[in-house]
C-alpha cells in the first residue's frame, strides 16, 4: 500500500426499528427492518480481524451486524430471528448505532 492511500471499513446494522434503541434511522429495508451503514474512511481506521464485539452487541439487540475492512472477508452476525439477550426497557435506554461505531472505530 503506498502512503497515500487511506483504509476503510463498511459496517450495516440491520434490524426492526424497536430493537436500535435511541438510534434515530429513517433508512427502510425489508419487511418493515431498518439499516444503517457506517463507513469509515482514513488513515486511521481499526482493523477489528475477528470482531466478537459485533456478536455480542448483534446477539443482546436482536439485530444483524456486517463488517467488512479493506476488502477482506465479511463477517456478519445476524440474531434477527432471536429475542434480543436485552429486555424492551434496556434497549429504550441504549443506542445501538453509537455502541456499534464506538467498536468498529475503537474510539
Amino acid at each position: 500500500m503506498s502512503w497515500d492511500e487511506k483504509d476503510w471499513s463498511n459496517t450495516y446494522i440491520t434490524g426492526k426499528p424497536e430493537r436500535f434503541g435511541k438510534s434515530e434511522i429513517k433508512d427502510r429495508g425489508y419487511d418493515n427492518e431498518i439499516c444503517h451503514h457506517i463507513k469509515l474512511y482514513g488513515f486511521d481506521v481499526p482493523c477489528l480481524s475477528y470482531p466478537v464485539e459485533l456478536d455480542r452487541i448483534a446477539k443482546s439487540f436482536g439485530v444483524m451486524i456486517e463488517y467488512r475492512y479493506l476488502g477482506g472477508e465479511y463477517h456478519c452476525y445476524d440474531y434477527r430471528d432471536f429475542e434480543p439477550i436485552l429486555s424492551k426497557k434496556e434497549i429504550e435506554q441504549r443506542d445501538l448505532v453509537q455502541e456499534t461505531y464506538n467498536i468498529v472505530s475503537k474510539y
